[in-house]
């Protein structure tokens, strides 16, 4: 009996990657650490004609950092150096590494995140009165993003995304609010007749809400319809497995190739850290599974997800927070299919189908169902009145170049046919040359 028990803890030992005597966590077990968070407070991206605030923001709309949003990333980068200062205390670039995508509010955010995470020690102080010290913070194109951006082109989602609005349940949904577009649309002065139009205009509102400005009656008189279809958008983009995969895949697959790499002692930086939007913060928890598959409220603005990698004697072990109050410390949030804390390898195999074999190849698959128009970056689509400007320029000056190209090329072959005739009627001159030869030598002869 003691022999059976005794191999029945080896095999447990061995499944979840070895027995330790003890494994609670702590500063002192953290190896590691990937920090991705969602820029702070912004203006909103779109106005609307009637839209009664749309000069109030000096910075400027189209989603730029305010004041407020600069003070909640650099808080959230003092929190986070009260937990990591005995991770990395102070920056190098051999240890920390920033990324960020290539919008204004996220890399502005990131700077303020490092000002509060990092302020420079008395030696690396430039001006004796300034508590800042530059870090860099890489970016990638927005269209080609497929690592942090939730709007870069991924035709296979948007593909989903149709096939999903086309489906009963949700198409029920879309049905129920078909009144709101006309409403919105009277009450706007603008044309909303889609899902991505009524997102833009909840957070128009949202953002008017958080800075005290006064909201129209007829406004309340829907809001709840607006936050339902603000959700109802991004359930059709997030919702399923593939949509996470091709969305999250890509940085879960960098996370996780970190974690093992530091395990095998092959990799020197501490800290990796992530300046994103809600989308993805949203897409990655569910692919993670620290959030149920059904809830797909937005987090807010400075919230953030962390990926620690702490060791316990010689085994290896996962541990996910999450801050969702910009005035707290982050909290342990529990992974779903594993235990607290999560040996790597299980948190490996769990994240496994989530992991893109080619990310570009999978994305490059092309809309065809019929739905909603395709926006591939939502944050450069057009929402305003006259949408179809740009549009419509392009194919005009397109069709103006070929045409030009065209008559170009008639007017070349024409010359070079008249050039050819004129050629054929005109005496050779070595012809003259040849006969006057042959008549001379006849002369002689």
């Amino acid at each position: 009996m003691m022999r059976t028990y005794f191999v029945f803890i080896l095999f447990v030992c061995v499944r979840h990657n070895g027995c330790v005597e003890n494994t609670d966590l702590s500063p002192q077990t953290l190896k590691l650490a990937h920090i991705l968070f969602r820029h702070g407070d912004r203006t909103y991206l779109y106005s609307f004609p009637k839209d009664p605030h749309k000069t109030y923001f000096k910075e400027g709309l189209n989603g730029q950092l305010t004041k407020r949003g600069m003070q909640e990333t650099y808080d959230l980068g003092k929190t986070l150096r009260k937990r990591y200062k005995t991770l990395v205390n102070n920056y190098t670039s051999e240890e920390v590494y920033v990324l960020s995508t290539d919008y204004d509010r996220t890399l502005t955010s990131a700077q303020c995140l490092l000002a509060g995470m990092f302020p420079p020690p008395t030696d690396r102080k430039f001006e004796p009165d300034l508590p800042w010290q530059p870090i860099p913070v890489h970016t990638v194109p927005k269209k080609t993003d497929l690592f942090l951006s939730y709007t870069s082109e991924c035709p296979r989602v948007e593909e989903i995304a149709m096939a999903l609005m086309a489906s009963p349940e949700l198409k029920n949904k879309v049905e129920n609010n078909e009144d709101l577009l006309g409403y919105l649309t009277k009450h706007t002065g603008q044309k909303v007749n889609n899902l991505i139009g009524v997102a833009f205009l909840y957070d128009t509102f949202s953002v008017q809400k958080i800075h005290n400005l006064t909201i129209p009656p007829w406004v309340d008189a829907v809001w709840s319809q607006l936050e339902q279809t603000r959700d109802l958008f991004f359930e059709s983009r997030v919702s399923t497995a593939e949509q996470q995969r091709l969305r999250a895949g890509s940085l879960i697959k960098e996370i996780l190739s970190n974690m093992k790499m530091k395990a095998r002692g092959e990799l020197k930086k501490k800290l990796f850290i992530y300046s994103s939007h809600d989308g993805i913060l949203l897409t990655f928890m569910l692919a993670v599974q620290v959030r149920s598959r059904n809830d797909f409220s937005v987090p807010p603005y400075a919230s953030a997800v962390i990926v620690e990698l702490h060791q316990v004697n010689n085994s290896y072990f996962v541990q996910i927070m999450y801050r969702n109050v910009s005035d707290s410390d982050p909290v342990v949030v529990p992974i779903a299919g594993c235990t607290a804390p999560c040996p790597l390898t299980k948190f490996e195999e769990l994240t496994a189908a989530m992991i893109p074999t080619d990310i570009n190849r999978e994305c490059s698959r092309k809309v065809t169902s019929h739905g909603e128009p395709r926006h591939n970056d939502i944050e450069n689509c057009a929402f305003q009145t006259g949408e179809l400007k740009i549009n419509v320029l392009n194919l005009i000056l397109g069709f103006l170049a070929f045409a030009a190209i065209i008559a170009i090329i008639v007017f070349l072959l024409v010359r070079v046919k008249r050039w050819s005739r004129e050629r054929k009627t005109q005496p050779s001159p070595y012809t003259e040359v040849k006969k006057e030869e042959e008549l001379t030598y006849t002369l002689v002869t």
